[in-house]
């Protein structure tokens, strides 16, 4: 195979890692490892085309390594369209844990946990009402995150390198089985020359 005829796979290899406060355990994503595999041109646009094999050939490269609390992407880029896709092993966890509505992989830069509703929209600022936490200066990623409330709160807000994520506490509850189906489909296409960047909205996650 010619260098012309190489198409380069970026994967990212993230694991699970705990964290707390007095309302919450939170796992949350550290980037373990970063590689690049050469496959053909022919084997990338059929990437291209199909999501599902995609995933298949993802799947199957890393099958006996296929632990519990990773997630690995896989992104290729040609003739200008990128398409991503993901594989999920959550941690082993009991069944208190739900999963945060987030599913795209970003650098999580802030969170600040709502205790009640507030009449105005200053929720990034620490006072009575809420708890903020910075992670600006970690590498912490958010996707499908596992979370245990251990005290009732009204919301969350992530600020993330992606734009920020207000999610209600119903929200978090929502059954497992949902979310489960959500995250399968991690694969997405977009156009190199046509990428803006957005605020993430619920009608804008879920493509």
């Amino acid at each position: 195979m010619s260098e012309r005829d190489k198409v380069d796979i970026n994967i990212k290899k993230y694991e699970f890692v705990a964290w707390s406060s007095d309302n919450l355990i939170l796992y949350l994503l550290k980037k373990q490892a970063e590689e690049t595999i050469h496959i053909g041109r022919e084997l990338a646009q059929k990437f291209i085309e199909s999501d599902e094999l995609f995933y298949s050939w993802l799947y199957n490269l890393f099958s006996s390594a296929n632990k519990e609390g990773v997630v690995i992407e896989a992104i290729v880029s040609l003739d200008g369209l990128t398409v991503s896709t993901k594989l999920f092993k959550e941690p082993e966890l009991d069944p208190k844990y739900a999963f945060l509505p987030i599913p795209y992989i970003a650098k999580l830069n802030k969170m600040v946990v709502i205790k009640e509703a507030l009449k105005n929209e200053d929720l990034i600022k620490e006072n009575s009402y809420s708890y903020v936490y910075e992670f600006s200066n970690e590498e912490y990623y958010v996707f499908f995150n596992p979370i245990k409330v251990l005290k009732e709160f009204y919301a969350m807000v992530l600020v993330t390198n992606k734009g920020l994520e207000f999610i209600p506490l119903p929200e978090i509850k929502k059954p497992v089985e949902i979310v489960s189906m959500q995250k399968k489909k991690g694969a997405k296409k977009t156009r190199k020359k046509k990428r803006k960047k957005r605020r993430s909205k619920k009608s804008k996650q879920r493509r």
